[in-house]
């Protein structure tokens, strides 16, 4: 964090700290990267397997396709190569893994999923302890 005296408390929403464990499901790729992802790549990416989380996840998809006038563009090729680019770099291990989550002092929550395909669960550092959530 470059200037943490403007941070009271901190969120993390599935998110990964930096040279965090990489994703491990052999699958990821076939469903992130699809060219014209469909319900099926969009229920394995964000949903978990029980009945209420696929049911859920149908009404959102859905919502998702009803507007049609002004609708947000697909994500090009061109975005889609330059976010991965990114992550790659984000991956990279650059001294002590985690280390920047160790130097953080503010009240942190970090919250993704219980098994999270893309941001591995793993990810939640010790040092954002359920302790220092209350602060």
């Amino acid at each position: 964090m470059q200037h943490p005296s403007l941070v009271r408390r901190l969120f993390l929403v599935c998110t990964g700290p930096c040279a965090g464990q990489p994703a491990q499901d052999p699958r990821l790729e076939q469903h992130a990267h699809a060219p014209d992802p469909s319900l099926h790549d969009f229920l394995y990416l964000f949903f978990g397997p029980s009945y209420s989380s696929r049911t859920a996840s149908r009404s959102i998809w859905e919502r998702r396709h009803i507007r049609k006038k002004d609708a947000d563009p697909p994500t090009s090729q061109q975005t889609m190569n330059a976010q991965l680019a990114a992550l790659n770099e984000w991956m990279q291990i650059k001294g002590e893994r985690l280390s920047e989550l160790k130097s953080n002092v503010q009240p942190t929550l970090a919250v993704n999923g219980s098994n999270d395909i893309m941001v591995p669960t793993i990810n939640r550092s010790p040092s954002l302890s359920i302790s220092r959530m209350h602060s």
